[in-house]
C-alpha cells in the first residue's frame, strides 16, 4: 500500500460556525504562545510556573521489589511553588497491584534482562498524562475513589489508565492490562497504547466521564506470538481511538473511530492514527 510522504500543514479544516472559536495556548521550550484559529501566533510570554507541578522521570534502582536485577522506573513527583518534594510515587512499588498474570510479568521480566544487557533504554512501565482528577459527579455521590485530590495517569506501554489515591499511595480505579474478563471490558474493547486520560471537567459537556485517547499501534504484555517473539508490544492495532467511557459502567458514551470519520475499515483505517503523542481535549461547546 502506497502512502503520501507529503502533507499539508498549518490550519487545514476551519468552519467558524461549528468550531469553539478562541485561541490555543501552547507552552514549549519555557514559552508560551497564544495562536488564533488560524495558527498565527498574537503572544509569546515566558512560563512562570505558580502552584503545584506534578512530574514523572525514569530512575534506575538497583533494587526493586519484583526483580533481582536494576530496574529502570517511572516515579511521580509534586513539587509546591517552592519547588520543595510533597509527595511521591514509585511505579515498582505497586507491581502487584496492576494485576499483571503470569505470562505478562514473564515478558516484563525479559525486558527487564534485555535492559541490563543494553544499558537500561526502557522504564517497563512508561507513564504520561498525570494530573488531578477535580471535581466531579462521582465523588460527589458519594464514590471516593473519584476524590479530586487523586491522580488519573496512562501508562501506554502496559495498555494502563489507571487512578492512584493521593492519600495511600495505592490504585484504587483501573483499565488494563487485559480486557477480556467481564463483559464490559469486552464490550469497552482492548486500549492499546492510551494516552491522556482524564476525567471530562464538571462544567464541561459530558462531565465526569473519562476521555481518552487510544493511540493503537503495538503495546502491552502477554503471550508470545508470531508479532511478539518476546511477549512484549503483543497487542497490535493500526488506527486511533477517541473514546469517552463511564468510568463506573465502562459504557462508551461518544467516540470517534476510523468509521465515525468514514474511512472504510479494515483498508482505509490507518488515515485515524496517531500512534505517539495523541491527544484529546473536550471543548465548551461539546467539541473534541
Amino acid at each position: 500500500m502506497g502512502f503520501p510522504t507529503v502533507y499539508p500543514t498549518g490550519t487545514t479544516v476551519y468552519d467558524p460556525e461549528q468550531a469553539n472559536n478562541g485561541y490555543t495556548v501552547i507552552s514549549r521550550d519555557g514559552k508560551t504562545d497564544i495562536m488564533t484559529m488560524n495558527g498565527e501566533v498574537v503572544s509569546t510570554t515566558k512560563l512562570n510556573p505558580t502552584g503545584e507541578s506534578i512530574q514523572v522521570a525514569t530512575q534506575l534502582f538497583a533494587k526493586s521489589g519484583f526483580s533481582s536485577l536494576p530496574v529502570l522506573d517511572s516515579q511521580i513527583t509534586i513539587c509546591d511553588a517552592q519547588s520543595r518534594t510533597v509527595w511521591q510515587w514509585v511505579a515498582s512499588d505497586h507491581f502487584t497491584e496492576f494485576g499483571f498474570d503470569t505470562t505478562a510479568e514473564n515478558a516484563i521480566y525479559r525486558l527487564i534482562e534485555e535492559n541490563s544487557r543494553s544499558g537500561w533504554q526502557t522504564p517497563w512501565l512508561t507513564i504520561e498524562s498525570v494530573r488531578r482528577l477535580g471535581n466531579n459527579v462521582w465523588y460527589d455521590a458519594g464514590d471516593s475513589r473519584f476524590d479530586p485530590d487523586n491522580l488519573i495517569f496512562s501508562a501506554p506501554n502496559a495498555n494502563i489508565v489507571a487512578i492512584i489515591s493521593s492519600r495511600t499511595g495505592h490504585l484504587v480505579w483501573q483499565l488494563g492490562p487485559t480486557y477480556t474478563k467481564t463483559p464490559a471490558l469486552r464490550q469497552l474493547g482492548w486500549l492499546i497504547n492510551p494516552t491522556n486520560a482524564q476525567l471530562i471537567d464538571s462544567t464541561l459537556p459530558g462531565a465526569g466521564n473519562l476521555l481518552v485517547f487510544d493511540q493503537g499501534g503495538a503495546a502491552g504484555y502477554g503471550a508470545v506470538s508470531g508479532l511478539s517473539r518476546d511477549g512484549i508490544h503483543n497487542q497490535h492495532r493500526e488506527y486511533s481511538r477517541i473514546l469517552e467511557i463511564n468510568p463506573t459502567t465502562l459504557k462508551i458514551e461518544w467516540q470517534y473511530t476510523p468509521t465515525e470519520a468514514g474511512n472504510v475499515q479494515p483498508l482505509d483505517a490507518y488515515k485515524l492514527y496517531s500512534p505517539q503523542l495523541g491527544g484529546v481535549q473536550r471543548l465548551e461547546n461539546g467539541n473534541t
